[in-house]
């Protein structure tokens, strides 16, 4: 009985949260950091207005409108790889 509970016990702490500690960003780091998700975020939106905007003037069909789309899709592969080397590096983002 002693061992199944110190067993427990032992299970029960190495299973536990363990928080990473938190990485100290540098302040030049930091505006990188935000450019970096600025660029993203560019990168992944002003092709979609365009197209959007290129949908209501020539149709979805329309040749031009395809391109566009395949400006969006690819650049919303290289974004991805970009958003998860960030997750990597710094976590996902807490309230302070």
């Amino acid at each position: 009985m002693k061992h199944i509970l110190l067993f427990s016990l032992v299970l029960m702490f190495n299973c536990t949260n363990k928080t990473k500690a938190e990485k100290k960003v540098s302040v030049n780091e930091k505006e990188n950091l935000i450019a970096l998700i600025d660029e993203i975020w560019k990168t992944e939106q002003e092709p979609i207005r365009r197209r959007d905007s290129l949908m209501s003037i020539y149709g979805v069909d329309s040749d031009i409108v395809k391109k566009q789309q395949f400006i969006i899709d690819k650049n919303l592969a290289i974004n991805e790889k970009k958003v998860i080397n960030i997750l990597k590096k710094y976590g996902w983002p807490k309230k302070k």
